[in-house]
C-alpha cells in the first residue's frame, strides 16, 4: 500500500474518539488554569456626593431665587429690601391727660326756651273747606276710522316687460291697516314661456304681510310667449320688469264691538 492510499483512507471511530478525548481533556486543563488564579480585587471608588436636608432658613433662600421679580423691581428680599422696604413701624404713645374734667352746666332757666319761642312765632292756622260742583260727565273720545282708498287694488308693469302683453293677473286683494299703505315694487325676469322667475322686493308698502304677498302674487303673473324660430334668440333670453302692487288699504276689523246701553 503506498502513501497516496493511505491518506485516502478515512479515520476510524477510535481515531475519532480520541481526538474528541483529548479536547476534551485540553478544555479542562484550562477551566482548571483559570480558576486557581486569584481573585478579583475590588476596586475602591473616589468619595461620592453627599446628600443631606437644608434646615428651613436655606430652603426659605432657595425659593426666593425662584422668584422672578427679585431683581426686576424692587423686593424685600433683593439688596435693597433690608433699607427701604422694610420700614419699621413707629410706635404711638399717647400724651397722659393730666386736667381734670369740665362739665357742662344746665340752666333749669332756659329749658323750654325754643319751644316758646316755635309758638310765639307759628300761629295756627283754621283750615276753610270750599264747596266744589259735582263732577261732569264727559262721553269718551272714539277714534275715527281711517279713511278706505276706494280704488281697487291694481297692478302696474314697467320697464322692458311693458312692452310684453300680460296673460294672466291673479286678483290683488285690499289690505287691512290702520295707516294708508304705499305701492309693493317687485323686480322680476320673464323668459321665453312668459314664466315669472326671481322675484326680488325693492320698496316695502309698510305691512311686511302685504310685501309676502305681492312675492307671491309676482309667481303667478303670466306674458305672452315669444314665437318660437330658429333666428330669434330673444326667446332664451330673460326680459327685466318691474312689477308695481297698489294696494287697497281698508279699516281693521273692530276685536271688541261696543256695548250696547
Amino acid at each position: 500500500m503506498n502513501q497516496a492510499a493511505m491518506a485516502a483512507q478515512p479515520w476510524s471511530r477510535r481515531t475519532w474518539w480520541g481526538v474528541v478525548l483529548v479536547l476534551l481533556a485540553l478544555q479542562l486543563l484550562l477551566l482548571v488554569w483559570f480558576s486557581a488564579r486569584g481573585s478579583l480585587t475590588q476596586r475602591q471608588t473616589a468619595s461620592a456626593p453627599q446628600l443631606q436636608f437644608a434646615g428651613p432658613v436655606a430652603v426659605t433662600n432657595l425659593l426666593a431665587l425662584t422668584d422672578p421679580t427679585l431683581f426686576a423691581q424692587g423686593h424685600p428680599n433683593g439688596f435693597s429690601g433690608a433699607s427701604w422696604m422694610k420700614i419699621p413701624v413707629p410706635e404711638y404713645q399717647p400724651p397722659e391727660w393730666s386736667e381734670p374734667p369740665r362739665l357742662l352746666t344746665l340752666n333749669a332757666q332756659q329749658l323750654g326756651a325754643d319751644f316758646r319761642r316755635f309758638v310765639q312765632t307759628n300761629q295756627p292756622f283754621t283750615l276753610a273747606f270750599t264747596a266744589k260742583p259735582p263732577p261732569r260727565l264727559t262721553e269718551p273720545e272714539i277714534e275715527a276710522a281711517p279713511p278706505v282708498t276706494s280704488v281697487p287694488s291694481a297692478l302696474l308693469i314697467q320697464d322692458e316687460l311693458a312692452a310684453r302683453k300680460l296673460q294672466f293677473a291673479p286678483p290683488l286683494p285690499p289690505q287691512e291697516a290702520a295707516d294708508l299703505l304705499t305701492n309693493s315694487v317687485v323686480q322680476v325676469f320673464v323668459n321665453g314661456d312668459g314664466n315669472v322667475f326671481s322675484p326680488v322686493l325693492l320698496a316695502s308698502s309698510g305691512k311686511p304681510d302685504a310685501d309676502v304677498q305681492a312675492l307671491t302674487l309676482a309667481r303667478e303673473v303670466r306674458f305672452e310667449p315669444l314665437p318660437r324660430t330658429n333666428a330669434n334668440q330673444a326667446y332664451l333670453s330673460l326680459t327685466p320688469g318691474i312689477l308695481i302692487f297698489e294696494w287697497q288699504t281698508v279699516p281693521p276689523a273692530p276685536t271688541n264691538a261696543p256695548s250696547r246701553p
